[in-house]
């Protein structure tokens, strides 16, 4: 008998405490060393009703352990169980997680048995772990909020950072949602009545129509989906990370449905995306939805915020290029985006230098590239300075 990792997160935050010590000394085969009394209360002891310490020596049904407990167990009813978990990765943004994560909780009460928001904390310096626990004892308790401590990243990635969720969440449904993101009741329950009609057969891009307001960034996704695509850890830090999950899904599962709200414009409305979707001969099931009640960012940036930083702007268009080659087989349009991929690159090199630009790049053909781009800066330097000592 096995259980879901984030149960174990939930034990810790019970209310009273698990006693380990108690529990192996009342129940003599948690004791004897085959599974830690953790393990042996989760995957046994639960399930006969046993409680986790002497205060409650019986699992008291209507206390947040036993409630968060039964809408993990895999036996449960789809009404019962967590089917959304608003995943939040967080390192050095504790502000901003105070601005929204206390209206988000508020908000979204009605759904508190069908829903949860994770929050991965990302910190080598306890900041954000004791804020929480300190400020959602109540709602860590039932596992309405749960929390992961995770080591800083070396540089902030949001490929990396997404994907850090696969082995917690509960939910049947990913929710991306960045520290500053609001997120209404309204939202939830047009997601919640997607899957009570659909399943997990769906992705929602949670974009507004409106560049900079934070929702761009957002996806749901069913959680196999997540698990077995997700995000592309070797594209650069930023930019395009959530068009290449949609992209990258719906390639290797076309049968999917791609949900937008009702704006003018949706996130495969380039010429760009367009060629490369005839490029892989794919015609995806697109599905307008009613836009929903929303709120901005509570940090958000102009519309222009690609275009205005040279840096961003070309981390994009690197991003995209990567995205495109990673599924083009036709010779022309492959050798088509390495040209341009090689261009972006050297003007990201120009923009923030060669060790700079080394420190953003993780997948290895980019650092191929890369090596190529520098060199080709650094011959270029010393012809110039060869060229400066000649006589005049």
């Amino acid at each position: 008998m096995t259980y879901e990792p984030s149960l174990l997160d939930l034990l810790r935050h019970a209310q009273p405490p698990f006693d380990a010590a108690w529990y192996a000394g009342r129940y003599q085969e948690a004791s004897q060393g085959v599974i830690d009394p953790e393990t042996h209360f989760l995957t046994v002891g639960q399930r006969l009703g046993r409680g986790g310490c002497a205060i409650q020596p019986e699992l008291d049904p209507d206390s947040g352990l036993a409630q968060a407990l039964a809408r993990r167990q895999v036996e449960a009813r789809d009404p019962d169980r967590i089917v959304l978990s608003y995943c939040i990765p967080v390192m050095n943004r504790l502000a901003d997680l105070q601005l929204t994560l206390a209206e988000n909780l508020s908000a979204n009460l009605p759904y508190r048995g069908r829903i949860e928001f994770l929050v991965i904390a990302f910190e080598d310096q306890p900041e954000i772990l004791p804020w929480l626990r300190q400020s959602f004892a109540s709602q860590m308790a039932d596992g309405y909020l749960r929390t992961i401590a995770l080591p800083s990243l070396p540089v902030w990635h949001f490929g990396r950072a997404k994907n850090r969720f696969r082995p917690y969440l509960a939910g049947r449904l990913y929710s991306s949602l960045d520290a500053d993101n609001f997120v209404t009741g309204d939202e939830t329950e047009l997601l919640l009545d997607l899957f009570d009609h659909e399943g997990a057969t769906f992705m929602v891009h949670h974009f507004s129509g409106t560049w900079g307001d934070g929702s761009s960034g957002r996806l749901t996704m069913p959680r196999w989906a997540y698990r077995q695509v997700g995000y592309d850890e070797d594209l650069l830090p930023r930019q395009f990370d959530e068009v290449d999950a949609i992209l990258s899904t719906l390639v290797r599962f076309p049968g999917l449905t791609l949900c937008h709200y009702n704006t003018e414009d949706t996130v495969l409305d380039t010429d760009n995306i367009r060629a490369f979707l005839r490029g892989v001969g794919l015609k995806p099931h697109m599905r307008r939805l009613p836009t929903p009640d929303r709120r901005p960012a509570a940090n958000p940036r102009p519309a222009t915020y690609v275009t205005d930083d040279p840096k961003i702007a070309a981390m994009q268009s690197i991003n995209e290029g990567l995205c495109f080659l990673k599924h083009l087989v036709d010779y022309g349009e492959r050798e088509r985006w390495l040209q341009r991929l090689e261009q972006d690159v050297d003007r990201l090199v120009k923009e923030t230098g060669p060790d700079s630009a080394l420190n953003l790049i993780f997948a290895p053909k980019l650092l191929d590239l890369l090596d190529t781009v520098i060199c080709a800066h650094h011959h270029a330097a010393g012809a110039s300075s060869r060229g400066s000592d000649l006589p005049r």
